[in-house]
């Protein structure tokens, strides 16, 4: 069962209101009421024109203690106008490297609100690595403008999902209750809930404020920049692709490779990698896949030749390698029987990463940096 998160109310914030008569009489106490610095409209117009589905009900505990309960769903309007605050300063960000104070305040916040809503794997797994790109690398000043633009661009983008799908979301359910007083002449807000205020610890005053805004005076919804951001939808991280890498350092040795920039590939169905490099006039293909169930690998590592779009391995001459550069892909056909049972290298990849690395004496590998598009 799903938990509630309520917000106690420490102090009395509702009005006096007149008395209604009759068996809903505590009900129509509150509906006519209304808040400190609210006044404008009465609980009940601000209420039901906030929330869809409303429902109005009168308890009563064992010990006397009469409440109110209000329950609703969230409407696109008045999610619309809670995003409003979070957004507005965004409508015309750009992803580039700003120095500007505001600028960075604004890609901090985002930063700091996307982790609010439980999105640590969505931060560790997509942007954590394009952090790790822009601080502390060696990166030449191309590739870091690009590395500061992708990371400024993939935290937006997350940042606006987040506030579309979890902040104020269309249709959750919000509850507040209300206190009646002996006499049932006054009342106080006593609890409110909704699992997004829990989660941003939000402000009776913000909550009140979003209710009580009228739609008609704001420009919304936002109508928020778009950003092209070099990313696949696979799970490969940072980590993998360097095991990868490192798992290549006695064909490198043999080539007597020194230093690299090389493009990584990634076929997700057969949990395989694949590069492709040119040193000192030649091009090298190499790729290996693992099947982790059976524990048997496939592995190659060749010269090549490019005719046209098609990679002509010498050790497998037999393989149809092709690759598109205008989308960078791969496309493999053909294990030339380098493979343990299971195992393969055929299927379709993808560029997942960008990695510059240098070869040392004792055997490791120094990586500069690994960009994850």
């Amino acid at each position: 069962m799903k938990k509630i998160q309520f917000i106690i109310i420490p102090i009395l914030l509702a009005m006096v209101a007149l008395a209604g008569c009759g068996s809903d009489s505590n009900i129509e106490l509150v509906k006519d009421g209304s808040f400190e610095n609210f006044d404008g409209t009465t609980i009940e117009n601000a209420f039901e024109d906030s929330f869809n589905d409303a429902k109005w009900e009168s308890k009563t505990s064992k010990k006397g203690i009469s409440t109110v309960h209000f329950t609703g769903a969230i409407t696109q309007q008045t999610h619309d106008v809670a995003s409003y605050e979070h957004l507005k300063d965004y409508k015309d960000i750009d992803a580039s490297y700003d120095p500007n104070t505001s600028h960075r305040n604004l890609m901090f916040f985002a930063e700091k609100t996307i982790k609010k809503f439980g999105k640590d794997e969505v931060y560790d797994k997509k942007i954590r690595p394009y952090r790790l790109n822009v601080i502390g690398s060696s990166l030449n000043p191309s590739d870091k403008k690009e590395a500061i633009r992708q990371y400024n661009a993939i935290v937006l983008d997350h940042y606006f999902e987040v506030i579309k799908n979890k902040y104020w979301p269309v249709g959750s359910q919000v509850e507040f209750v209300w206190s009646i007083s002996n006499d049932k002449k006054r009342f106080e807000l006593s609890s409110f809930s909704n699992d997004s205020w829990f989660e941003t610890k939000e402000s009776l005053q913000s909550i009140l404020k979003t209710i009580y805004t009228d739609s008609t005076k704001l420009p919304i919804p936002v109508e928020l920049p778009k950003f092209k951001i070099r990313q696949n939808n696979t799970d490969v991280d940072r980590d993998q692709i360097a095991r990868w890498v490192e798992s290549m350092v006695f064909d490198f040795q043999e080539i007597n490779l020194g230093s690299a920039t090389i493009p990584v590939y990634y076929n997700g169905k057969a949990n395989g990698f694949l590069g492709k490099m040119s040193l000192d006039g030649v091009t090298y293909i190499f790729a290996s896949s693992v099947n982790e169930s059976r524990s048997t690998t496939c592995g190659l590592f060749s010269e090549a030749s490019i005719v046209n779009e098609r990679i002509i391995a010498s050790s497998c001459p037999e393989a149809e390698i092709l690759f598109d550069e205008s989308v960078d892909t791969f496309a493999f056909n053909d294990d030339c029987e380098q493979c343990g049972m299971g195992a393969t290298l055929s299927g379709d990849y993808v560029k997942v990463a960008s990695v510059k690395f240098n070869m040392r004496k004792n055997d490791t590998v120094d990586f500069k940096y690994i960009l994850i598009w």
